[in-house]
């Protein structure tokens, strides 16, 4: 069974970068262990908010975690929309994140 994990880098951290680091690379670490699935979330590239964070991808590449590519549905159309999408996948690849295509649902 393959868990995800959503918005792992939506934290504005303003603090020490290397406070920032230690924290991220355990959480990737932990995340990467477990085969647990880090969300790229589209909306936040969609609107140019502060996430997805490059910092965190950066590190999340580094320690072997993979993504899957997410949205906030806060009106319909978005589930339908393709933007973002390419950029998206562009920016994982040049990051070196590995994607993962789909997310079974699992019957609890």
């Amino acid at each position: 069974m393959r868990s995800s994990f959503a918005h792992p880098d939506l934290i504005r951290f303003t603090g020490d970068a290397a406070v920032y680091e230690r924290a991220v690379r355990r959480l990737c670490r932990a995340a990467a262990k477990r085969g647990t699935i880090l969300e790229y979330n589209l909306l936040g590239l969609r609107e140019a908010r502060h996430y997805p964070d490059e910092r965190f991808w950066r590190i999340a590449a580094e320690e072997g975690c993979r993504a899957i590519l997410g949205l906030d549905a806060h009106a319909p159309e978005q589930l339908s929309s393709r933007d973002g999408v390419d950029e998206a996948f562009a920016a994982l690849a040049r990051l070196g994140v590995s994607p993962v295509e789909d997310l079974p649902l699992v019957k609890i």
